[in-house]
């Protein structure tokens, strides 16, 4: 019988996420840019998989709204909030953009990217390593990896990838970057 030391525990955990890292890259893409309903089920199956193994329901914490309100506290979130927003009626005032509404893009993708770019990785590497910097690193990766984009392109989703993974930590909820998410989501879209 296998013992169930902190070194096996961390194996699996380091198993589990390699097994959902390489699910969610190659799940297919739909007409319209995203993955389809695989997604939701191979989340929901690497979350079982993640509550079986850690034996805790801890991870339902982070969907409620507690602790929101550090976006408004944190110096760093309020002043990207704001440039975001600056963006975006500098580009419906000066640049007179169109405005498009998708909701794909602006509702669905946000809470779909969240769920399976960060509850469920950060869920995983917190259980492997000890500080943030590898975990931001690794699913702000996972993140860029998995949308189509030049190299730039990528990049620049790397980079929106830190901060989501910040304001998850820092808030300690999901719906952070959810918001991030969609505000950038809608900047992009004018």
């Amino acid at each position: 019988m296998i013992s169930d030391s902190a070194d096996n525990k961390k194996i699996r955990y380091i198993i589990l996420f390699i097994l959902y890292s390489v699910f969610t890259s190659f799940l297919p893409i739909s007409a319209n840019g995203h993955v389809n309903i695989l997604d939701i089920l191979f989340f929901f199956i690497f979350l079982i998989a993640y509550m079986k193994t850690k034996e805790s329901t801890d991870i339902f914490k982070k969907l409620k709204f507690n602790n929101i309100n550090v976006i408004f506290k944190n110096k760093i979130l309020i002043s990207v909030l704001f440039l975001y927003l600056f963006f975006i009626i500098k580009n419906l005032i000066i640049n007179k953009s169109n405005f498009n509404f998708s909701f794909d893009i602006l509702i669905y993708t946000p809470f779909d990217e969240e769920f399976l770019y960060r509850l469920l990785p950060v869920a995983f590497l917190d259980e492997i390593f000890e500080y943030d910097l590898p975990k931001a690193f690794i699913t702000a990766l996972l993140f860029s990896f998995n949308h189509d984009y030049s190299i730039c392109g990528k990049f620049e989703v790397f980079l929106s990838g830190i901060l989501f993974y910040y304001s998850y930590k820092k808030t300690d909820s999901i719906y952070a970057p959810m918001l991030f998410h969609f505000i950038h989501n809608l900047n992009v879209s004018l």
